[in-house]
């Protein structure tokens, strides 16, 4: 990760006209996107592309993919003023949409009435997403629900990322709950869950909520949620958890609205990072 970590150094100080950008004491590339410098040229080219046009290295591990998400949440972050309409994005979540990226990434994004069908497997499915590298466009088909088009469209961005050297590439309806078999749509997935949901907000978001980072489902939880809960699996515990309004009288965005994913993606993450207990 070391090569690929100066490289996108190299860019971020062409990028930003300046060569002492992100110098640091630091020599393992940890601090490398800590540097609060955004001074942008007037004429910039899309910052994303600038920081991860590499070659593709055939796989990566989970803790790469979500380095990455990581990396790129913090170059929109830095850059947001530069990005987005809005004057008043406060919370980091607030820049993760898709779209501000997938066009930082060099791409057009369109929506679309109907991107058609496609046959796979001898099964014909409704696309849902399209990938044309050599029209530079990312399309997203409007069939579908807005938290299968958000999630779509983020897993787009990850080919973007993760697979440059994809021609053209049609996606199925994406939630964050499918088991892939490719392994290419499988990293594309994890990419869209890290970028979508990272880590910290969503612990973050959690605690708010439910008044702690480690639910243990016990009859004061029982009670705060206003229900009977006899659950047997985590799953369906999980999924009360992404997809409620409210807590212990408290009433607030449901966690998976509030990320813009569907209540199965939320669930799942959740799971992931540990925060339920039966």
């Amino acid at each position: 990760m070391i090569k690929r970590e100066l490289a996108i150094v190299s860019a971020q100080r062409k990028l930003y006209q300046n060569p002492y950008a992100f110098l640091s004491e630091s020599d393992d590339g940890q601090e490398i996107f800590e540097a609060e410098y955004i001074y942008l040229a007037k004429e910039r080219k899309p910052i994303l592309k600038e920081l991860f046009s590499f070659q593709d290295n055939g796989s990566y591990s989970d803790t790469e993919i979500e380095q990455i998400a990581l990396n790129v949440q913090r170059a929109l972050w830095r850059n947001r003023k530069y990005l987005s309409n809005k004057t008043d994005i406060v919370i980091p979540i607030d820049i993760l949409a898709p779209e501000i990226a997938i066009r930082e990434m060099g791409y057009e994004y369109t929506l679309e009435s109907s991107l058609g069908q496609y046959v796979e497997d001898g099964k014909e499915f409704e696309v849902a997403g399209l990938v044309d590298v050599e029209r530079n466009q990312i399309s997203l088909s409007q069939v579908f629900p807005p938290d299968v088009m958000y999630f779509t469209a983020a897993h787009e961005l990850g080919h973007t990322i993760l697979h440059p050297g994809l021609s053209l590439h049609r996606d199925r309806p994406v939630t964050g709950s499918e088991k892939r078999r490719s392994s290419k749509e499988r990293e594309a997935d994890k990419f869209a869950t890290f970028f979508l949901m990272p880590k910290k907000q969503v612990l973050e978001a959690f605690t708010e909520r439910f008044f702690t980072n480690e639910f243990i489902l016990d009859e004061t939880n029982s009670f705060y949620l206003g229900k009977t809960c006899n659950f047997s699996k985590i799953r369906d515990l999980s999924l009360m958890l992404a997809s409620t309004s409210s807590f212990a009288g408290e009433s607030f965005i449901p966690l998976s609205r509030y990320f813009h994913v569907s209540d199965s993606a939320m669930a799942i993450r959740l799971e992931e990072l540990g925060v339920i207990k039966l």
